[in-house]
């Protein structure tokens, strides 16, 4: 008895049967309402529902339209699922890009931690050192005199008694210069440093690997590895790039620093003041030019990088961390452009430019 109810519970739940008694009820309702629900004698029901229905609409047509149904609805499903393919999958690579960003963004927070956590124990190291050096002076009034020195010093790196401003005044202007240039040199060495590996190394390895994507005979486990050992050589380039950005702020913060203490010390009164003012001018713009023209250069590297397919997990990630170190680089030059602007229009006012 229960393998008979399990037949038949199988039976009812294919989709032909479902699809032949909806048509039958849809070909025959008012028939069969009549006959269920009227108000009238039982031989008056059945002659109605006898006259009202036909072998066509009883098991012909049902039969019929439950077959049609039957193979053309996988066939429906399919196309619906084809044409939703191209949203899902876009919507699934933001969803990635996006949760893959919010990872490489906490590695990041956790190693400037790591690095500051490291320059201070750094620092607490040194001064015990210097503690031990100082107990080993025999002269009792030149150690407490050399010890009082150190404490002051402390104080104003820790920023408890010295001011900013009493730090800058101790520098002179040739030091600010000096700044400024050094500031440069280095911009200009890390800048140098990532196109130079990314034309030289990067770009080869990268169209290298295309060649062997389309190799005949290629197969897919071996386009894999391919793929897996770009990604291994575009994430070295990332840590090159990540590690030259931190350098490119410091260099930065110190061009901007020289440059603020310079215009603020120039006399533009003096004719000779106003010639260098200008010459510093020109130098200016001529770098935010090319300031400008580099970092189009790295948006559209970035466009590019950013339309490429997903291909393979670790090289769509690598490719993911390259896009933010070259955007965090953009950023890098975008505020150079923004200090170097602001540094020539203040010295235009100064010269009386504008």
């Amino acid at each position: 008895m229960r393998e008979v109810i399990e037949a038949f519970s199988s039976r009812i739940r294919s989709p032909l049967y479902g699809y032949f008694l909806i048509s039958v009820i849809a070909l025959n309702w008012k028939a069969l309402f009549y006959l269920f629900f009227a108000n009238e004698k039982v031989t008056h029901r059945i002659v109605y529902f006898e006259e009202h229905t036909s072998f066509a609409t009883l098991l012909g047509y049902p039969l019929l339209f439950a077959a049609l149904f039957t193979i053309l609805y996988p066939w429906l499903n399919y196309a619906f699922l084809y044409l939703c393919r191209k949203p899902t999958e876009l919507r699934n690579t933001v969803q990635a890009q996006s949760d893959h960003n919010l990872i490489i963004r906490k590695q990041e927070m956790e190693e400037v931690r790591s690095r500051l956590l490291k320059v201070r124990e750094n620092d607490l190291i040194d001064r015990v050192k210097r503690n031990e050096l100082l107990n080993e002076i025999k002269d009792t009034e030149a150690r407490d005199k050399l010890s009082e020195d150190i404490e002051k010093l402390r104080q104003g790196s820790d920023g408890s008694t010295t001011s900013a401003k009493d730090k800058e005044e101790a520098l002179g202007v040739l030091e600010y210069r000096l700044k400024i240039e050094e500031g440069f040199e280095g911009i200009t060495a890390i800048t140098q440093r990532i196109t130079a590996s990314l034309t030289k190394d990067i770009t080869p390895k990268i169209e290298l690997a295309g060649k062997a994507m389309v190799l005949k005979g290629n197969t897919t486990k071996k386009q894999i590895q391919t793929m897996k050992k770009l990604a291994s050589d575009i994430r070295g380039f990332v840590k090159l790039v990540e590690e030259s950005n931190d350098e490119y702020k410091i260099m930065l913060r110190d061009v901007r620093v020289g440059l603020d203490a310079l215009l603020s010390n120039v006399d533009a009164s003096n004719p000779e003041s106003k010639y260098e003012l200008e010459q510093l001018i020109n130098s200016l713009t001529s770098t935010v030019k090319s300031a400008k023209e580099g970092v189009t250069g790295v948006l559209g590297l970035i466009h590019t990088i950013n339309n490429l397919p997903l291909i393979e997990a670790e090289f769509d990630g690598a490719k993911a961390s390259m896009s933010l170190e070259l955007q965090n680089f953009a950023n890098n030059i975008k505020d150079t452009i923004k200090i170097l602007q602001d540094a020539s229009y203040d010295a235009a006012q100064r010269a009386g430019v504008l």
